[in-house]
């Protein structure tokens, strides 16, 4: 939704700017742009126009706001992974041992592993190059492959991005009852940083 409004409404904390840094509107609380009329250039408008992206978008083509389900038929899983990463003691040792070489031989293309390090947390930092001329989603399936190369039976995984840098957040271990060897787990943090150009 876009609208029209005169100068001096809408000026809050949702002001959205112009390229030159004027107030030009607001977010409504629809999710749409309100627009100040303030007299602009046809130039300003159509960048106004253009900016004014719906916030209850969940990607480009949606229409329907809202999905299907929620998704509490899994929740006890991710739930029970939660409170054995609280567990003291429950992230293994040593992954330079018990990781590492498996992230090696995992040889997945397009990343190349650069550095690794253990923090006093116990979390295994990875530091890896991946091809900038590939798209969002083969950093991503890039990044699983490896990061499956170390997973057991129950993990959580964040992905975040700090400009060009991807960083992967895992969790994942062995739950209670599920090997004949004790609960145990693992934490990683994989980022991943561009490459030259190939």
């Amino acid at each position: 939704m876009v609208s029209e409004e005169r100068p001096g409404q809408g000026a809050g904390a949702g002001g959205v700017a112009e390229p030159d840094g004027r107030l030009c509107g607001h977010r409504t609380p629809e999710g749409g742009l309100a627009l100040l009329n303030y007299g602009g250039s046809n130039r300003a408008r159509s960048w106004k126009m253009a900016d004014a992206v719906d916030s209850r978008k969940r990607w480009d083509t949606d229409d329907r706001f809202v999905g299907v389900a929620d998704a509490s038929v899994f929740a006890a899983a991710v739930e029970a992974l939660a409170v054995l990463a609280r567990r003291p003691g429950w992230v293994s040792e040593e992954p330079e041992v018990h990781l590492v070489p498996h992230l090696r031989d995992a040889r997945v293309a397009g990343l190349r592993l650069l550095d690794y390090q253990t923090g006093d947390d116990g979390v295994l930092d990875v530091t890896a190059e991946y091809n900038p001329s590939g798209n969002r989603r083969d950093i991503r399936r890039q990044a699983w492959a490896l990061i499956a190369a170390i997973a057991e039976p129950t993990a959580s995984v964040r992905e975040h991005r700090d400009g060009s840098t991807v960083v992967f957040e895992v969790i994942t271990g062995v739950p209670e009852g599920s090997s004949q060897f004790a609960s145990h787990g693992h934490t990683l943090r994989l980022t991943l940083l561009p490459g030259r150009s190939r």
